[in-house]
């Protein structure tokens, strides 16, 4: 395979031509075919890649274009907003889930939990600040409830808090400190995980996270879907948590959760 170059891009985007990592969308090997909406996310890279090329784009975006495009199995871009980088984020999630959960575990141990952690300035400086910050939390907390958790933290970018939010996410921000005249863009912060949590009744989960973290539906620790075997509700929360399936498809309760952030917020919970 030739690496592409600008013109060549911009030349295959404008007439269709497929890209080369393309043909990996039936790939049984990457367990691809078993996912319906991965040719959405091509399409919707590939909508990107045409913005990156654009008129106007920086020297940065059609870096990030060309590394997308020539992306491949044996040299990954990384790219949080490639679909082929995310099915390999999505497989190594979901080995480390299956080491520690095995095949099959009891319904009241496992749990998908929400945190909204806080709202903040959109910057890496405050997010990696509060990063630091949860996991230390997280981390005596997991220890002390004799927990294991996986997920991926996002970041929800609010233009503008007092007019392009839905109530609940006003709410949100009001009661973690905006003012209601503030202006400028948030971030608000969060973070989804799948707990395993085998010596903690789900209700005592709960209890501890509405305890130690007090506020309007800041903390929710639900069961998974009652509609589909344990096997096939992780791989769907896994593949929603790197944004390869939409949250209707893939949520316990969809639509009372935090929406989803943009591809290139979210960030790893190691």
């Amino acid at each position: 395979m030739s690496l592409l170059d600008p013109r060549r891009l911009k030349r295959r985007l404008k007439t269709g031509v497929p890209l080369d990592k393309d043909a990996l969308t039936e790939s049984r090997r990457r367990r691809l075919p078993e996912n319906p909406h991965r040719n959405r996310d091509r399409r919707v890279e590939r909508a990107m890649l045409q913005a990156l090329t654009g008129p106007g784009a920086s020297a940065a975006e059609r870096r990030q274009a060309l590394d997308q495009a020539n992306c491949t199995l044996k040299a990954p871009c990384r790219r949080l907003t490639c679909w082929l980088c995310k099915r390999r984020e999505w497989l190594r999630l979901r080995r480390r889930l299956g080491d520690v959960v095995g095949a099959k575990v009891p319904a009241e141990a496992i749990s998908w939990v929400t945190i909204i952690i806080d709202i903040c300035e959109p910057t890496p400086k405050a997010l990696r600040w509060r990063v630091r910050q949860f996991q230390a939390w997280a981390q005596l907390a997991a220890e002390g409830w004799g927990m294991a958790s996986f997920g991926r933290y996002e970041a929800d970018l609010l233009l503008d808090p007092r007019r392009n939010a839905t109530s609940f996410k006003r709410k949100t921000v009001r009661e973690l400190g905006l003012r209601r005249n503030a202006r400028g863009s948030v971030v608000v912060f969060h973070v989804h995980l799948i707990a395993y949590h085998p010596k903690l009744p789900r209700a005592s989960l709960a209890s501890h996270l509405k305890r130690l973290i007090p506020g309007f539906r800041r903390t929710q620790a639900r069961p998974l879907s009652r509609d589909q075997a344990q096997t096939v509700a992780l791989d769907n929360l896994t593949r929603y948590m790197v944004k390869s399936r939409p949250p209707e498809a893939a949520l316990p309760g969809a639509g009372s959760t935090v929406p989803a952030s943009q591809p290139e917020s979210a960030a790893a919970l190691q």
